[in-house]
């Protein structure tokens, strides 16, 4: 064996009744973290505008999400990250 396995599945089936509330939230975890790694990459549209003012540099970076990839499994809005949206943002 060239690399290490830490998880392999098994077909023993688990009755997640069976499982006390934090073993179902450790074996969802996993399971999830698991299955990430079949689904594609996310993927950012990313902007960056850089200004001269008065002799000072200005930066705005932004990035906003086009396709969720692996992140759908997360369950969360990817704009809770603090990912500024920077076109939404431009146009006000």
């Amino acid at each position: 064996m060239d690399a290490h396995h830490a998880i392999i599945p098994t077909p023993k089936a688990v009755n997640p009744a069976s499982l006390s509330a934090n073993e179902q939230k450790i074996y969802q975890q996993i399971a999830r973290q698991y299955l990430m790694q079949f689904y594609p990459a996310a993927v950012y549209s990313e902007a960056k505008l850089e200004f001269t003012i008065a002799g000072g540099l200005f930066i705005a970076r932004g990035r906003q999400l086009m396709s969720p990839g692996w992140r759908q499994l997360l369950g969360r809005d990817d704009s809770q990250d603090g990912e500024a949206d920077l076109a939404t943002k431009c146009r006000r």
